[in-house]
Order: C-alpha cells, then structure tokens, then sequence
C-alpha cells in the first residue's frame, strides 16, 4: 500500500477543555501538597444543577506552552499501535460477547488504565502490564505522549481527569498525582465525593464529549476514593462524500438472527482493498487523510465472533498498512448507535484479576486508606457512533472508580447488507481507535 502509505503523515494530536501541570499558586503552595492535604476547594458551589450551571476549576491550569509534547515518532506510534491492536480486539470480541452493535474504544481503555497502572505495584502493575502490553514506563511515556491534552487536532480530541475525595478517608500519593498531571495533563479535582461531585464528574464527561455522553455515572458509591476518567471524540468529513444520487431508501438488510430489516444504503467506490481472517473489506480516508475507517464483511456463512476470532491485532495492523490499490464498489448502510459496558468481568478474563480483588489489589502507589485495602471496583465504557453521508462523529469514556476493601483492475463488490466489522484508525499506523460491529438495526 505504498501509495496509501506515502501520503500519510504522524499526526498523534489530542485535545481537552484544560491542560494541567504541576503548578504552585501564588503563595508559593504545591498544587499537590493542596490535594493531599484536602484543603483546596477547586469548584464552585453549583447553582441550578438541572440547568448544568457548574463551573470546574481544575488544580494547576495552566497554558500549554510549558507541557507541550512534540510529534512521536515512529518507534513509540509503533509501540502503542501494536499494543493498542492486540488489545483492542480482544476487548472487542469480549465485548460481542454483551449483544448486538458491539462498539469499544481501546485507547479510552487503554489511556484509563495507563493512568491508574501509575498507582499500582506488585503482582496487579505485573497483570496490568501483561494485558496492556506495554511496561507502565513506556505507558507513561508514550501513551500519555498521544493521549496529552497539549497535543491536539480539529479530527480527535482526548482529555483526562483525576477526581480526589477530600474529606480525610484517603490520602493520596503526591507522586501519583504528579505523574498523571505531567504525563496525562489530566485535570484534578479535589471533591468530597457527595451527589454534587456526581453532577460534576457526569457534566465534566458529557463537556468533553459535546453532550453525546450524559449520566454516565449512576452514582458515587460512599467508598470510592478516587476517579480516573478519559475521553475520546473523533468528528470528521469524508475526504471523498457520499453523492445524493448514491443514497438509496429501503434496502434489505439481513440481521444475525435473519431478521430482514429495511435501511438507508450508500454507494460509493473506494480505492484500497483489505483480506483479513475470514473477512474482506475496504478503507475509505475521511478528510486531510489522517483518519481512516475500514469497513469488514465477513465470508458468507461466517458469523460477526467468527470473523474477529479469525485474525489479530497484528494481522489487522499488516492488513490496513498494506492494502491492496484496488476499485472497490460498497454498499454499506448508515448507522448510529451507542453502547455501554461494565468492563471488570472482560478485564478479569483478559488476565487483571488482582486489581479488582479487594484483599490482594496492590495500588499503595496511588494512595492509602484507613477504611481499608484501595482496589477497582467498576471499570465504565461508554460509546456512541454516527456513520452517515457526511462523514463520522463517534466518542467513549471510560470511568475507572477506586474504592477501599469494605488501478484499473477486477473490481470488487462488497454490499455490507449483513452483519459486519468496522474500524476507525489512525493512518500513520493503522491503530484502532475505535472498533465496532453492526448486527441489526433494532
């Protein structure tokens, strides 16, 4: 795929409403010292909470300029795209596992879990690792390097917080929190954890992901300590839209079950041809070419779980970084949907068990407790997707909340009017950003 490689370019850009950096105030007091002792008040008192009028101030904002990470390089984008393959797909078809229109973020995933692998140590940093792919150094340093609020593009934007309850039953690590500002450029709240923290923490999710992620959290559990939340929202054109003439009304779309379900198709013919396991499909750039979806049919006769047991992260990654030149006719239909998940099951079976047992977790590195031993108690994805003429909007965040123990050639056609596979990935590598399947419009 020379020619789809050369126009490619590495462009790792993130974005948050607020960047943040170990900081001292005006008299000279640590930012983290203010944390750790619970003293600092960083948000205003809400006054009308069903009108969102909530303001948040997140500890040591500061300009970007001093926390400006440069480009990575290809070595480090090849570090995170083939620890963030393999991940992501078998995330993925944990996640097909839960029904229908299965749809996960890996590097939301990956980014929550990078910042809480800076508060764990023994045996749980080790599975944590094992899973993640990538020691929690290079995790820090590379994945906080693309997942950085400094870096930022129009097409991706990420953000990052750190919410702290104040009232004494924990104290945390300074150097925990030191890291995940300078690493993360998180926000850090300081919070007594109460139902005015909860209208906070969902407002905070629901402003970086422009309102598409509302009420994320159902409560605020009187045991939690601490909140490492990210978001991702992708929203860009097709290099290339869908003209009106190729939308075409009640189409016949046959779901998993065989259900005939009638949608929207469009038409197009695309220029890179993928093989992957027991799929075929096709790479469609949206606009300025920095972001790609890929698009997956299933054999015939091969099943959604068939097809994404059939191959890796890594033959995923080899697939779209060598796609075939090759016309290819789609028809695929339009689609929105929205997808939530409690992940601690997936992550258990995936080889993390520890960090959520509440006698053996080891997080001494995030904090301590006097209530008892700091484990994870809810791993929270949420997702949503709009895949329309226009182009693709789609966004996650994922909540980890800690508690204490208490050419001109053969053309090919490909009518996506079953159940498929899709991906949207960063070109320069081909990482996944975002990996879903669609099985039925109902």
């Amino acid at each position: 795929m020379k020619k789809f490689v050369a126009i490619l370019c590495i462009i790792s850009l993130v974005f948050s409403l607020y960047a943040c950096n170990k900081a001292t105030d005006t008299q000279g007091t640590s930012v983290i010292d203010k944390v750790t002792e619970g003293i600092v008040k960083v948000t205003e008192k809400l006054t009308d909470i069903s009108d969102k009028n909530i303001t948040l101030e997140p500890l040591g904002r500061e300009n970007d300029e001093d926390s400006m990470l440069g480009p990575l390089g290809y070595g480090e984008s090849k570090n995170i795209s083939d620890a963030t393959a393999d991940f992501g797909f078998e995330l993925f078809r944990y996640a097909l596992e839960n029904g229908d229109n299965s749809l996960v973020s890996p590097v939301s995933v990956m980014a929550a879990l990078s910042m809480a692998t800076d508060g764990a140590n023994g045996e749980t940093l080790a599975e944590m690792e094992r899973v993640l792919g990538m020691t929690n150094e290079n995790l820090r340093k590379y994945y906080g390097g693309y997942v950085h609020p400094a870096n930022s593009s129009e097409e991706l934007r990420f953000a990052n917080s750190l919410w702290l309850r104040n009232d004494g039953s924990f104290q945390v690590n300074k150097n925990f929190v030191e890291r995940t500002l300078e690493a993360y450029g998180a926000d850090v709240f300081s919070e007594p954890f109460d139902a005015e923290t909860k209208d906070k923490i969902n407002y905070w999710i629901s402003e970086n992901t422009d309102g598409e992620i509302e009420n994320m959290l159902d409560e605020i559990p009187p045991e939690a300590v601490s909140y490492i939340i990210n978001t991702v929202l992708f929203e860009a054109e097709w290099a290339e839209k869908y003209y009106d003439t190729s939308i075409r009304e009640n189409q016949t779309f046959t779901a998993a079950n065989g259900e005939k379900q009638t949608v929207t198709m469009m038409g197009s013919e695309e220029n890179y041809f993928v093989r992957i396991g027991k799929t075929k499909g096709f790479i469609k750039n949206y606009k300025d070419g920095e972001y790609a979806f890929v698009g997956l049919l299933p054999d015939e006769g091969v099943s959604v779980k068939e097809a994404a047991a059939s191959f890796s992260g890594e033959d995923f990654l080899n697939a779209v970084n060598n796609a075939e030149v090759k016309p290819v006719d789609v028809s695929i239909p339009k689609f929105s949907f929205d997808c939530k998940f409690l992940l601690n099951d997936t992550l258990k079976a995936m080889g993390m068990p520890t960090a959520f047992n509440s006698a053996n977790a080891d997080f001494t590195n995030l904090g301590t407790s006097p209530m008892g031993n700091i484990y994870i108690s809810r791993v929270l994805h949420n997702t949503f997707i709009r895949f329309d003429e226009a182009g693709t909007k789609a966004g996650a965040a994922t909540v980890v909340e800690m508690m204490p123990e208490g050419a001109m050639l053969d053309m090919e056609y490909l009518t996506f009017d079953r159940p498929f596979i899709y991906a949207i990935v960063d070109t320069s590598t081909g990482m996944p950003i975002f990996i879903g399947a669609v099985e039925n419009f109902k």
